[in-house]
C-alpha cells in the first residue's frame, strides 16, 4: 500500500511539473487573444463611425472659406491674427507658426502667440473676435499673467482652420 501511495504521488508530482509550463503559456495566451479581440471590436467600431465622421469633416469643410488666392497660409494668418489683435488692443509681442496639417481637404496650422498690455475686456473681445472670423480660429491653450497691475500678459496658440482656394496645392 505505501509503494501504491508512493507511485502516485510520484506520477502527480511528475504530472505537476510537466503540465504547470503549459498551462502557463496557455494561460498567456489567452489572456493574448483576450486583448487582440477587444482591439478588433475597437477598431470595428471607429470604422463603423467613418460615414458619420466623413459627414462631419465634409460639413466642416464646406464651412469654411479659402485663404485668398494670392495669399502664402503662414503669412496671412500671422497678419489676420495679429490684426485682430491690434484692433483689440492686444499688443502680440511674438508670433509663430507650426507646419501646416492637412486632414482631407482642410488645412490646420497652429499658431503660438505672446501677447501683453491687455486689460480682461479686451482679451475676452479678441477671443470673440475670432469667432466671428471666416478662417476658424480655435484658441486651444490660453495662459495668462498678471504683472499686479490691470494690464495682463500671457500666450494662446490658436489652430487656424482653412480651405486652400482650388487648384493650389
Amino acid at each position: 500500500m505505501l509503494a501504491w501511495f508512493a507511485g502516485m504521488v510520484t506520477l502527480v508530482a511528475a504530472t505537476y511539473f510537466v503540465c504547470k509550463p503549459q498551462l502557463s503559456v496557455c494561460a498567456e495566451q489567452s489572456e493574448r487573444i483576450a486583448s487582440a479581440e477587444e482591439k478588433i471590436a475597437e477598431m470595428e467600431d471607429v470604422l463603423d463611425q467613418r460615414d458619420a465622421w466623413e459627414k462631419r469633416l465634409k460639413a466642416l469643410s464646406d464651412s469654411v472659406k479659402p485663404l485668398p488666392p494670392d495669399q502664402v497660409a503662414a503669412n496671412f494668418l500671422r497678419r489676420t491674427i495679429h490684426d485682430l489683435a491690434s484692433a483689440q488692443n492686444v499688443r502680440i509681442r511674438k508670433i509663430d507658426n507650426k507646419e501646416e496639417q492637412k486632414h482631407g481637404g482642410l488645412c490646420v496650422m497652429p499658431v503660438q502667440c505672446q501677447w501683453d498690455n491687455a486689460g480682461i475686456k479686451a482679451l475676452v473681445n479678441l477671443l470673440l473676435e475670432f469667432q466671428k472670423n471666416e478662417i476658424i480660429f480655435e484658441v486651444t491653450e490660453l495662459l495668462i499673467k498678471s504683472d499686479g497691475k490691470d494690464q495682463l500678459n500671457g500666450d494662446f496658440t490658436v489652430n487656424c482652420v482653412y480651405t486652400k482656394p482650388e487648384g493650389k496645392p
